[in-house]
């Protein structure tokens, strides 16, 4: 029998019995990527019909965010957070969680200013917005996820007020599945995510000068923790 051919077996003789909860310790961790995605689907169908509670143990971001309704985040031996997988991929609330989330981009900074709805962040000599408040003077971490922030050539960016730019130097460019990951090395190293080009928008070549642009709102405050 092939690899998915297997699991589908264990799978239904775990079901045979009509537990309560059916535990999976790592259950597609050795299926090639077609074979994992049909048995997930074969397993939230079964979780569906059978309105069966299933504690899934899984060391896969992709596997988290496709078959959870909710998920507890443990690293190290502790529980780092509890949450949906929206909670935990879009609102990490620890530097560890972050991580976890596939987001490079957790800055340590001090406040320069605050108004009660945004702050002026301070980041190793360079200044971004966040739309969240602090106190001046307080030291705190912050997260930007990649998919948030695009990148411009420096002379069409313009004084925006409403966006951060960051000026620096493409320092390597990693080919994804779907995507690129380019980092720019300069005051304040980012790594950005870009889609693969569709051939309208020209994405820059290594060793070239860019800016990266992101919005206040994509600076994410992180509690203080792991």
């Amino acid at each position: 029998m092939s690899g998915g051919e297997q699991q589908r077996v264990a799978l239904a003789r775990a079901l045979a019995v009509k537990p309560e909860i059916l535990l999976l310790d790592e259950p597609f961790a050795a299926l090639d990527p077609r074979t994992r995605d049909e048995c997930m689907r074969v397993m939230l169908a079964i979780k569906k019909s059978q309105n069966l509670t299933i504690l899934h143990v899984s060391h896969s971001r992709e596997e988290a965010n496709s078959v959870s309704d909710r998920i507890a985040l443990i690293i190290g031996g502790s529980l780092i957070q509890i949450g949906s997988a929206d909670d935990i991929f879009r609102s990490p609330k620890s530097p560890a969680a972050a991580k976890y989330a596939g987001i490079d981009n957790i800055f340590k900074g001090k406040v320069l200013r605050s108004d009660g709805t945004s702050s002026t962040l301070d980041i190793d000599g360079h200044q971004i917005v966040m739309n969240s408040s602090a106190p001046a003077g307080a030291f705190v971490t912050v997260c930007i996820a990649g998919e948030h922030i695009s990148l411009a050539e420096e002379p069409h960016v313009t004084g925006d007020t409403a966006v951060n730019a960051v000026s620096g130097i493409v320092t390597d460019i990693l080919p994804m599945e779907n995507s690129l990951k380019i980092r720019i090395g300069g005051i304040l190293p980012l790594t950005i995510i870009a889609k693969r080009n569709d051939g309208r928008t020209r994405l820059p070549l290594q060793g070239e000068h860019c800016v990266a642009v992101f919005r206040p709102e994509d600076v994410h405050l992180l509690e203080e923790g792991v």
